[in-house]
């Protein structure tokens, strides 16, 4: 859905649709609304709220109405930063920090497989499915966004996530993505902070 990244400042800035607006807990926690199930998205993406937790070197998913349902996503170890999305088919995709750097673990269409895509010199990566309303799942997109060399950088799942777009360069002071999704006014929107 993101065609060409325009980025708007301050006058278009709305309120996160939920539950992007929903402080998180801790770095290691993230919150994302999906389908009804992992994998399965024949009620569309407005069903649940999801969450993503680190358990020791494990990242865990679950329905947060229903924690028992925990997936255990994958393990690596040194993780201190996570979050969380899922495709057009309720993959999920999830980004992290460790002690190597950015990463984004995803499905890879032509490795018919789940993949860990490093993301050289990003910090603070997010990651979201830019529209979830079931009439523009077809032309959606999964938008990738971190900040690298003082820009907010975006890439998208369309491309494989192999393009990097500077879509803003940032103000003095303001280094972190806290968070990106669509807002209460329909549109993709990022939060930076310092």
């Amino acid at each position: 859905m993101l065609v060409d990244p325009v980025v708007t400042i301050v006058s278009a800035a709305g309120q996160f649709r939920s539950p992007d607006d929903w402080p998180r807990p801790t770095p290691t926690t993230d919150f994302e609304l999906g389908g009804q199930a992992i994998s399965d998205s024949s009620a569309g993406h407005e069903v649940r709220v999801w969450r993503a937790w680190l358990a020791g070197d494990s990242v865990m998913c679950a329905p947060e109405d229903d924690i028992a349902e925990a997936t255990a996503l994958f393990s690596r170890p040194g993780i201190w930063h996570i979050g969380l999305a899922f495709d057009q088919l309720m993959r999920p995709c999830v980004t992290f920090m460790d002690r190597a750097g950015a990463w984004l673990w995803w499905y890879d269409p032509l490795e018919s497989s789940m993949v860990f895509l490093p993301i050289p010199g990003a910090t603070s990566p997010r990651i979201s499915l830019d529209d979830k309303r079931a009439e523009f799942i077809s032309g959606s997109d999964v938008v990738l966004a971190y900040v690298r060399d003082g820009w907010l950088c975006v890439r998208l799942q369309r491309e494989r996530y192999s393009n990097e777009n500077r879509i803003y360069l940032l103000p003095a002071g303001v280094s972190r993505l806290d968070r990106i999704g669509m807002s209460l006014a329909c549109r993709m929107q990022y939060k930076l902070s310092s």
